[in-house]
């Protein structure tokens, strides 16, 4: 048949043959499809049923309501509202490319495809089918109940997902998901997008998430998600193990499942930690990782370069070899919590836990950082090459620490307990510490202090020192408390100068402490090694006089002056060849002390603590340490090559280099000066804020940035390293950093 219906209303019932039926505008038809092939161009407000035949359909701009049948339907929209019901026939149903009206589309049986290229539509899908749907520039509702495929359009799109496994691709518009059991595949596009799984029993979903911004609820299931650069998204994870590969800006929170986070390229990442498992691995070139441990009992597993808040209790954190831990820091815990290191690891505390018990484990070795006895109370260091600090601005007391084997702990606080053996290395600057080992150095400042150590024992003790150099541990031959006048130690002895002025001379293996002023000290380690003095009083001086493996340490307070030759002398015992030889200068809480060491071949180490304006110079032969500790205001040079000169951090230091390789460190307050003079090899300037001066007989031959520094050749070869600087100012032979320093005053 081939019907062209008129303007009145008709009813047609198609029952058999290939028929053509098309109606007018302003009708209202009923068109009943048989089991011929039929097609239908639709003007009016048609109901029209599918039969047992194929059936095409063409809708006009009147509203059209279509049932499917057996055969396969193919539908076309128009400018008209489509209410479809699908049959157990195929569906293709294609709407208007622009200003189609809405559809209301509830699938059946049969597979269908599905092109909503306009209008706000709805789309039911049933189980047991698969559809492929297409959206548009309409804003699209989905519920999804088959294995379907789903593409957005530049509308928004609302997806519901149900026991079968759903693909979907987003589009330009914003795409919002709630997932069922069945697993998801989705691939974000341009629009943000908006998914949340079951709440239980949720199937898996493998999330690439696009250039829009997410937020992903990932509540139960096992995920995988991925985000892209220059993009922020909040994850939200459940119970399942979520794997989140990150190359945006994303604040992950893990839940009682297992979470394992990659930041990659430059993601800037924020993790908040659940109950379950996390493991960490900042594998990006310009990546950061944080991880914020808010709930009780998390294990995190760390890798390189991550950063630790902890709030909570009962946690383990583990840290990998080779890594940085930014900082671990506390907020407010209450305790319980267990740290493990592995080897080249630093680590660092914040002083905000309010619980006891927090563990630090060092299993593996050359490690370091600082730790808060207000955070951790229990500390084990049991490898080699570990350097750690305990102490905190509050003062907190009373941790107990381990330290077994060449180890070396720094502890500022009072009321510790520690155990040091096996060559431990202690510098105890407190009070009312209860000390026990063996075959450990300890470097004491401090009173009320309880000290129980066997072996071969070394002990810096400046209330008052006492200290045996030997191989074989002997007690001090002398113990002297003086005043004034002229004392000559032959070796192994202690002293102790109460006030007024005194000359002495040190054969060797001597502690001694001034308290008086304008003492005057010759000290030659020739027969029992170097000597120890602790100079409390003010305008002391000491000539050290070294020969090989020597070591002198001095303490000083307010103006002592250290002049350093070499003893050309005897050795007792061995060969005297001026090698190896050591000054440790550590400076107190006053200022202008000098240390004049350029013409010996001593390697000189200073501690400047709290002291200002001392004026250092390191020996000839290298390997210099100067640090001016709090102070400001000091005067360095460096003495021979791998000098390591660290200037007060309070500021305003001049800091000069020497011929070889030094690195020279200021205060990054922008009033440091730095001078180089020179003579090739390699010199790294670090925390440059202030101004460089290049000798005025060199010049500037070549510039490069190299791993991130700034590397400077000068006329001789000489190299100048601005660590973690890419630019600077340069006029003439004048550097000046580009990083401007804010103080609160000028």
């Amino acid at each position: 048949m081939t019907l062209r219906l008129g303007t009145g209303n008709s009813t047609i019932n198609a029952l058999s043959g290939n028929d053509y039926i098309q109606t007018q505008a302003n009708t209202e038809n009923s068109l009943s499809a048989g089991s011929g092939n039929d097609t239908v161009i639709s003007n009016g407000l048609d109901t029209i049923t599918g039969g047992s035949g194929s059936m095409w359909v063409q809708t006009g701009q009147a509203d059209t309501t279509i049932t499917g049948g057996a055969g396969a339907a193919t539908v076309t929209g128009g400018q008209g509202n489509l209410s479809y019901q699908g049959g157990s026939g195929t569906t293709l149903l294609t709407s208007a490319a622009t200003n189609g009206g809405s559809m209301t589309l509830r699938l059946g049986t049969g597979n269908s495809t599905i092109n909503a290229l306009s209008g706000n539509d709805y789309i039911q899908t049933q189980a047991n089918t698969e559809n492929s749907l297409s959206a548009g520039s309409g804003n699209d509702t989905v519920i999804s109940n088959g294995l379907d495929t789903i593409t957005g359009g530049s509308g928004s799109m609302w997806v519901q997902t149900g026991q079968a496994d759903t693909t979907i691709t987003g589009g330009a518009g914003a795409a919002t998901v709630t997932g069922g059991q069945g697993n998801l595949s989705y691939q974000g596009g341009s629009g943000t997008t908006l998914l949340t799984s079951a709440a239980t029993n949720g199937g898996s979903m493998t999330l690439r998430l696009g250039t829009g911004n997410s937020t992903i609820n990932a509540l139960s299931g096992n995920d995988y998600i991925q985000t892209q650069a220059n993009t922020e998204n909040e994850i939200s994870l459940g119970s399942g193990f979520a794997t989140v590969v990150s190359g945006g800006s994303d604040l992950i929170h893990a839940g009682p499942g297992s979470l394992l986070v990659e930041s990659t390229m430059n993601a800037q990442d924020t993790v908040i930690s659940g109950s379950g498992k996390i493991i960490a691995e900042n594998i990006g070139q310009n990546s950061n990782l944080s991880i914020n441990v808010a709930s009780n009992g998390a294990t995190i597993n760390l890798g390189k370069g991550d950063a630790v808040t902890i709030g909570s209790s009962d946690n383990t954190v583990a840290a990998a070899n080779n890594i940085l831990v930014n900082n671990i820091l506390f907020s407010e815990t209450n305790g319980g919590n267990v740290i493990n290191l592995g080897s080249n690891d630093f680590f660092s505390s914040n002083e905000r836990s309010s619980g006891a018990g927090n563990v630090l484990n060092v299993i593996g070795s050359n490690n370091s950082g600082f730790i808060s006895p207000q955070d951790i109370s229990n500390i084990s260091l049991a490898g080699a090459g570990n350097l750690f600090v305990l102490g905190g601005a509050s003062h907190q007391a009373g941790a107990a620490a381990i330290v077994n084997g060449s180890d070396t702990l720094s502890v500022l606080t009072s009321a510790n307990s520690i155990n040091a053996d096996n060559g431990a290395t202690l510098f105890v600057t407190s009070d009312d510490n209860t000390i026990a080992g063996s075959n450990a150095k300890l470097t004491l400042q401090g009173q009320g202090n309880i000290i129980t150590l066997i072996g071969n024992a070394t002990v810096s003790d400046a209330n008052p020192w006492t200290h045996a150099t030997q191989q074989t541990p002997i007690s001090p031959q002398n113990e002297f408390t003086v005043q004034g006048g002229q004392f000559n130690l032959g070796g192994l002895d202690t002293l102790l100068q109460t006030n007024s002025a005194a000359a002495i001379t040190l054969a060797g293996g001597n502690s001694v402490m001034l308290d008086g002023n304008n003492d005057s000290v010759v000290a030659n380690d020739q027969v029992y090694g170097g000597n120890q003095i602790v100079i409390n009083g003010s305008n002391d001086s000491v000539n050290v006089q070294n020969i090989s493996d020597g070591t002198a340490t001095i303490d000083a307070n307010i103006n002592a002056f250290v002049n350093v030759t070499d003893s050309h002398g005897p050795k007792i015992g061995g060969v005297n060849n001026n090698n190896n030889e050591h000054l440790l200068f550590i400076g107190g809480s006053g200022s202008s002390s000098t240390v004049l060491a350029a013409n010996s071949n001593t390697e000189v180490t200073v501690f400047g603590g709290a002291s200002g304006n001392n004026i250092v110079s390191g020996g000839k032969i290298g390997n210099n340490y100067l640090n001016g500790g709090s102070g400001s205001g000091d005067l360095f040079r460096a003495g021979g090559t791998n000098d390591l000169l660290i200037g007060g951090s309070h500021g305003s230091n001049t800091l000069v280099s020497a011929m070889g390789n030094e690195t020279l460190t200021g205060a990054g307050l922008g009033n440091d000066l730095f001078s180089i003079t020179g003579g090739g090899g390699t010199d790294v300037i670090g925390d440059f804020t202030g101004h460089l001066i290049v000798a005025s007989n060199l010049s500037v031959t070549n510039e490069a940035v190299i791993g991130g520094s700034l590397n400077v050749v000068l006329s001789d070869g000489t190299h100048v390293v601005f660590q973690s600087l890419t630019n600077v100012n340069q006029q003439a032979n004048i550097f000046s950093s580009m990083r401007q320093v804010w103080l609160g005053h000028s």
